[in-house]
């Protein structure tokens, strides 16, 4: 989301960017496995400034220093006047769930207090889904209470259609409906 007044930000509600070019994409492959990184080297990605990643060497090179450093800084990779920084959220048990970012002007600043509001933000997403996945207690399982609590309430009429759409697996409905998460 964007003021009028805010810098490009080339990206767009359900848009896609290849991975090495935006500052999520390289928190999230930072995170993932050999093979993954490997499936992207291969597949190639566009290059829209002279500061972009080039190839698989640079790509390697960044991804063992996002993942020391804990967040990416990326002045200018896809427009020359926005700089994209994310951290990763991690989910139960240290395991990577996604990336919480933001596109800023590339304008040179310091990018620390960026870093601080992200990296509370992503903390607070951690707690949230800790308290929603683990069980009462914690990671060591001390609790009684396994499975999956809400991470917001919703009314009883929507919970019933939820349960209804699983339902509806027998009664007719198209299997290849979306999924609601």
């Amino acid at each position: 989301m964007s003021t009028r007044e805010a810098v490009i930000n080339a990206t767009l509600i359900g848009g896609r960017t290849p991975l090495p070019v935006s500052s999520s994409g390289l928190v999230l492959l930072a995170h993932a496995d050999d093979l993954l990184v490997e499936d992207v080297i291969a597949a190639g990605w566009t290059h829209y400034t002279a500061h972009t990643i080039r190839d698989g060497l640079e790509l390697r090179a960044r991804l063992r220093r996002v993942r020391a450093a804990g967040f990416v800084d990326l002045p200018g990779h896809i427009h020359e006047a926005s700089r994209g920084v994310a951290v990763p959220v991690m989910g139960p048990h240290g395991v990577i769930y996604a990336a919480l970012g933001v596109v800023v002007p590339n304008d040179g600043a310091p990018v620390q207090g960026i870093l601080e509001l992200l990296t509370v933000g992503a903390a607070g997403i951690t707690r949230a889904l800790e308290e929603a996945y683990l069980p009462e207690g914690g990671a060591s399982g001390a609790g009684t209470r396994p499975g999956i609590r809400p991470l917001v309430s919703s009314s009883l009429a929507s919970l019933d259609y939820f349960a209804g759409l699983d339902a509806g697996a027998d009664s007719g409905v198209d299997d290849d409906r979306p999924v609601v998460v």
